[in-house]
């Protein structure tokens, strides 16, 4: 069959594949960056690890975030423990604390309770 639709059409099987690809589409599921700002040059938040110091300045407990973001309890704990290492804090209520005086985590907050 190949050989009679080459000698019909004048085409190669590998031409025949290079023309029906389609260009490779953007990512649907492109994840959204949020710089810390000077305080921490380089360092940035990811949308999943924003939404979850949202929750942490609200008053939820790891529990309570896993349960609305559909996630389990110790993937929020790895979010909150890969912040605590980005912004070099010990424990949570430090975490909590300079979360608290960002800027770029007070803007987010204004936002999320702005849409609600």
């Amino acid at each position: 069959m190949t050989i009679a639709y080459q000698q019909y059409t004048g085409d190669t099987p590998l031409s025949i594949k290079q023309r029906s690809r389609s260009p490779i589409a953007p990512k649907a599921n492109i994840k959204k960056i949020y710089p810390l700002g000077d305080a921490y040059p380089g360092v940035c938040f990811m949308e999943r690890e924003m939404e979850i110091s949202f929750f942490l300045l609200m008053g939820f407990t790891y529990k309570k975030m896993a349960k609305i973001l559909n996630l389990s309890d110790r993937t929020i704990e790895f979010y909150a423990h890969q912040m605590k290492l980005k912004l070099h804090c010990p424990h949570r209520r430090a975490l909590i604390q300079r979360l608290g005086t960002m800027e770029v985590i007070q803007e987010y907050v204004l936002s999320r309770v702005g849409d609600s």
